[in-house]
């Protein structure tokens, strides 16, 4: 109702404003109610609708859900329960390949035990502590506690003690070792010792454990028949090849200095001699060699007497030398992870590469399961790039020595010259374990090498598992020679200080034959040379080979005598009586002062055809001279420590005494360093 309406209701002619604004709030009161209840039951309809469609709508949504998943459900239901079926199966046959696998390792426990049985008595279970005892090839019987035998046909000897049971003495090695039998073959029966050389397992072979093997590193050695007297009367010749190597010496310095005393086959006591320079005169005739003799009373038999027979190589200035064309071969295999492996190699190699000129050219290849070419030959003149190569290289990997001695002499060969000097120098434990291995094999391969005019130097490392006697004889039959590299001074001196004598040969195939007179001589021993011992009709055959001569190298060979009409010559000296006696086909005739009569043959370099050389020793002694003090003090040390049956009253002090009185000129200080190794070696001796 508006305001007219309202007059004309209440027949009012004009209601006054305050008056209207109050009624129509009034009139208007009922209208806005009823507004807001229809726009609550507006709402509330609306609400209702949409509830129950949500209802409709989520119970048809349930309906068809269930008709899409029914199909499904079941389908999972079915894999669940072929799930479950697998599981068992599954959890089944793992327990039984669990139980397998335990019974196979079981019985391969059992091999390893049956295996070593007849050779030892232990006590041993799986997975724990063990004693074994055996007697070694020197005779005595040896008890090594601190073995693992695992299930898995592994061995490992912590830092542990070996008691030597034939005299109540024990010493304690502090690195062990460790190895892995070779399960894939039947084990060999064992006769010297305690179990496969830990890098072994390999192509079917197994060889015979600790044979000749230095203990506290798994180093093996060919085994040394020392020799021993001859009566001159039965073979009044003695024919032998120059040894110019000093590796022995390095090797057993480095096993004393590690508080072992060494095998007795790792002492080659000529490569002991050796191993030291000597004073002797430089050559000033026709040939590049100075021959000195010297015979003096023997120190440890009063009785006898010694004869040295020294030769110098004519020394050459470094600028002097014709250029170097080298191959580095180096091992990169798994076996060459020590610090004092490839790390002292490189080390090594980089002191050389310093030394290089221009016109020197070298090339590195490396072997581990295969080999390769690292770097092509490169001016000496470049030395960061050769350097760079040789400090990237890393180890890991098997050892295919064969393969990277091939890549090595082709590489030298693709780049030979002719007027240079040609060489590989092969650095390695010699732990082989791919392709071309067994010594034999890779003799020949040198052989055939080595008709190329390329030389080989071999060098050493690693006082694990070192494989001295099949590096001899590479460097050997490779117109070589063979040092081993123990420190960082070593390869110093091999490399650097004795460059010239290492890298550049002044003769090859150097022969010695002396013939001693039966007037002055009743019978004589050479000491040393044993691998280098030649037959007397090799002396002139051009086709046998021998050893090399470096620059400026000295060699020294030393025989034991018993002179005639001496009462020891019939007494307990082990003397060989040879029944086809050749003294009818030995026509020198001797001068009345002549003891022996020296004769010497070597080749050119590059020759095919030897010459001869030949000179006297005369009999008499005389003042030792101090090169002969200091080499009768390594001689005795040497016999000392091979307990050689020839060593008579060989004893520290002496050779201590001979050694001070030999130290004359000791420029590098290796004469000093003996004396300390001597020392050491006494309290070694003395607290065993």
């Amino acid at each position: 109702m508006n305001r007219k309406e309202y007059n004309q209701e209440y027949d009012v002619f004009e209601t006054p404003d305050k008056l209207w604004k109050g009624i129509e709030e009034k009139l208007d009161a009922p209208k806005k109610r009823r507004r807001i209840g229809w726009w609550i039951s507006s709402i509330g309809v609306a609400a209702a609708a949409i509830f129950v469609s949500l209802l409709v709508y989520n119970q048809q949504g349930q309906e068809t859900r269930k008709e899409l998943q029914s199909p499904l459900m079941a389908k999972a239901s079915s894999n669940e329960k072929t799930t479950e079926a697998k599981s068992v199966s599954f959890k089944n046959k793992t327990k039984e390949t669990a139980v397998n696998q335990k019974k196979e390792k079981e019985q391969k426990f059992k091999n390893i035990q049956s295996a070593l049985a007849p050779q030892m008595q232990t006590t041993v279970s799986k997975q724990q502590n063990v004693t074994y005892t055996w007697n070694n090839s020197a005779g005595n019987t040896i008890s090594v506690s601190g073995l693992v035998a695992s299930g898995d046909v592994s061995y490992n000897l912590a830092p542990a003690s070996v008691q030597y049971l034939s005299n109540s003495t024990t010493t304690n090695y502090s690195e062990g070792f460790s190895g892995t039998f070779n399960s894939t073959i039947p084990f060999p029966t064992v006769p010297n010792g305690l179990a496969a050389n830990r890098n072994e397992v390999r192509q079917g072979y197994a060889p015979d454990p600790f044979y000749n093997e230095d203990i506290t590193h798994g180093s093996t050695y060919d085994e040394i028949v020392e020799n021993k007297f001859i009566h001159t009367k039965d073979e009044a010749q003695s024919t032998f090849s120059i040894d110019v190597d000093g590796a022995s010496y390095s090797d057993v310095r480095g096993m004393i200095q590690r508080g072992v005393l060494p095998n007795s086959n790792a002492v080659r006591i000529e490569e002991l001699i050796n191993y030291f320079p000597y004073n002797y005169t430089e050559p000033n005739g026709d040939h590049p060699f100075a021959f000195h003799s010297e015979v003096i009373d023997c120190p440890w038999n009063s009785e006898h007497q010694l004869m040295k027979i020294g030769i110098k190589g004519e020394s050459i200035e470094k600028e002097s030398l014709p250029p170097n064309n080298l191959v580095f071969l180096m091992d990169v295999s798994g076996s060459m992870t020590s610090p004092q492996k490839l790390g002292l190699i490189k080390k090594g190699f980089n002191l050389l590469v310093q030394e290089m000129r221009e016109e020197d050219r070298v090339a590195i290849c490396v072997y581990a399961g295969a080999a390769g070419l690292v770097l092509e030959p490169t001016s000496g003149a470049n030395k960061d790039k050769i350097m760079d190569a040789i400090n990237q290289l890393e180890a890991g990997g098997s050892t295919a020595g064969g393969q990277g001695i091939e890549l090595a002499y082709a590489t030298a060969q693709k780049f030979f010259n002719a007027e240079g000097n040609n060489r590989v120098i092969l650095a390695t434990d010699g732990d082989f374990n791919v392709g071309i291995y067994d010594d034999d094999a890779l003799v020949k391969l040198i052989e055939r090498k080595r008709e190329s005019g390329i030389a080989l130097t071999v060098l050493g490392v690693g006082h694990d598992n070192f494989q001295s006697s099949k590096m001899e004889k590479l460097a050997n039959n490779g117109n070589g020679n063979f040092s081993y590299i123990d420190n960082i001074l070593e390869a110093k001196k091999v490399l650097v200080t004795e460059m010239g004598a290492t890298l550049k040969t002044i003769a090859k195939d150097v022969k010695l034959q002396l013939d001693f007179n039966p007037e002055k001589v009743e019978s004589y021993r050479l000491i040393g040379y044993e691998n280098r011992i030649l037959a007397n009709e090799d002396f002139d055959n051009d086709a046998v080979d021998a050893g090399e001569l470096g620059a400026g190298h000295t060699v020294t060979a030393i025989y034991e005598i018993i002179p005639t009409k001496t009462s020891s010559a019939n007494g307990d000296i082990d003397v060989i009586k040879d029944v086809n006696n050749n003294l009818d086909g030995n026509d020198t005739n001797y001068d009345e002062d002549e003891m022996a009569v020296l004769k010497f043959r070597y080749k050119q370099p590059k020759g095919s055809t030897s010459k001869l050389i030949t000179t006297s020793i005369t009999d008499g002694t005389s003042a030792t001279s101090t090169d002969m003090h200091f080499i009768t003090a390594v001689v005795e040390f040497g016999l000392l420590l091979r307990n050689s049956e020839f060593k008579g009253t060989a004893n520290f002090e002496r050779i201590l005494k001979n050694a001070r009185l030999g130290l004359g000129r000791d420029p590098y200080g290796y004469r000093s360093e003996f004396i300390q190794i001597v020392q050491k070696t006494q309290r070694l001796r003395n607290a065993d």
